[in-house]
């Protein structure tokens, strides 16, 4: 009966998140693709292929950290294994060489995606499958600012 128990323990724990995160609208350029982040799935899709849906993702804050700077991600679809990094820039800070950290309101950090003048959030820096992609982010209550 123990072993039976410690089996559906095993079973059930890697199908729910690690933590609870904002729902997260990504892409990136060269080549296009775009990724939506949620605490059940994670989808992932190029530009013209089928996108592809992992099912109970696994998100970590970074050691150290907290959730809401830096975390990690991780979600298998079969044999497709997904890993990525979302940066919170807006937390970075700039300091001078003797670590002192410059004024909040003088520096303010975002993700471009090369081919606007929006701002956003969040990067993103992905692997999936062995192939790597970077790219930025948004939430609802950190929307990109500035125009297409």
């Amino acid at each position: 009966m123990r072993a039976l128990l410690f089996v559906v323990i095993a079973l059930v724990i890697p199908q729910h998140p690690a933590y609870s995160i904002e729902r997260m609208k990504c892409g990136g350029t060269e080549p296009f693709w775009d990724a939506q982040l949620s605490n059940s799935r994670v989808t992932f899709g190029l530009s013209g292929v089928r996108r592809s849906m992992y099912i109970a993702p696994i998100y970590k804050a970074a050691s150290g950290a907290p959730l809401d700077f830096v975390m990690s991600v991780r979600a298998k679809r079969g044999s497709s294994i997904l890993i990525g990094f979302v940066v919170n820039e807006n937390r970075m800070m700039v300091a001078d060489k003797n670590g002192k950290a410059s004024d909040p309101d003088t520096y303010s950090a975002y993700c471009s995606d090369g081919m606007s003048d929006r701002r956003y959030s969040f990067s993103i820096h992905l692997v999936v499958d062995g192939n790597t992609f970077t790219g930025c982010c948004s939430t609802i209550p950190s929307p990109a600012i500035g125009s297409d």
